[in-house]
């Protein structure tokens, strides 16, 4: 999934449905924190800028999760949806 505004730089998250590994593309370094659809924050991690190969905490279940980015800058949070399919 791609989302791209206007002055915030580009963001994306893929594969989407993941296995388990995942990468974040972003134009800016910041956090990206995965949270339940209920809003448990799960993990945080540190994103560079360019591509940053991720993988999902150990015995989680399959389903749905929300990821924010939060970039380095000040710049606009940005909101994913993506699946946990293995």
């Amino acid at each position: 999934m791609n989302i791209n505004e206007t002055g915030t730089g580009n963001f994306s998250v893929y594969p989407n449905p993941t296995f388990g590994n995942f990468t974040v593309n972003a134009s800016v370094a910041g956090k990206f924190e995965l949270y339940t659809t209920l809003g448990q924050k799960l993990e945080e991690y540190n994103v560079i800028a360019g591509q940053t190969a991720l993988q999902l905490p150990m015995n989680i279940a399959v389903g749905i999760y929300m990821g924010l980015y939060k970039p380095n800058d000040g710049g606009t949070t940005k909101e994913v949806k993506f699946v946990y399919q293995p």
